[in-house]
């Protein structure tokens, strides 16, 4: 990646970053749900004993984390399963590059990710498996 580019989410964190700094709301309480569940190819390794060595962009994917309070579902659940979601033929190497973020406290409804075949693209899909929020029954009025 060109060290002069920039993200989208990349340019969001700095912006929320200098509101804050002038005394203003943060921008992730104001827009975001609770709970938000989003990925897709970040394009960089978060964990550096999966790939790729250091980079800005890997210090900046976690702030981003760390700023909206999301966690990887991945690797937490599978931390010794060595699994990829990306191949690149002219390195022959196997990356980590797919999220699926949710907020922290969404965790717990996270039942399974599972990368899928890669067939017309160098990522393979993941798939996910949450579990369905449970309410309260509250019996009719009689």
């Amino acid at each position: 990646m060109d060290p002069d580019s920039r993200s989208a989410w990349t340019d969001r964190l700095e912006a929320e970053e200098v509101v804050e700094d002038r005394g203003g709301p943060r921008a992730s309480e104001e827009r975001y749900p609770r709970n938000p569940d989003f990925g897709g190819d970040m394009n960089v390794v978060v964990d550096g004993e999966t790939g790729a060595g250091a980079t800005s962009e890997r210090g900046s994917l976690q702030s981003f984390m760390e700023a909206m309070a999301v966690v990887d579902l991945w690797r937490p659940q599978y931390p010794q399963q060595r699994q990829y979601t990306f191949y690149s033929a002219p390195h022959n190497r196997f990356s980590w590059l797919d999220y699926i973020f949710t907020h922290h406290e969404g965790v717990g409804r996270f039942r399974e990710a599972t990368p899928q075949a890669r067939e017309i693209s160098s990522h393979s899909p993941v798939s996910i498996l949450l579990k369905a929020p449970v309410k309260e029954f509250v019996p009719p009025p009689k």
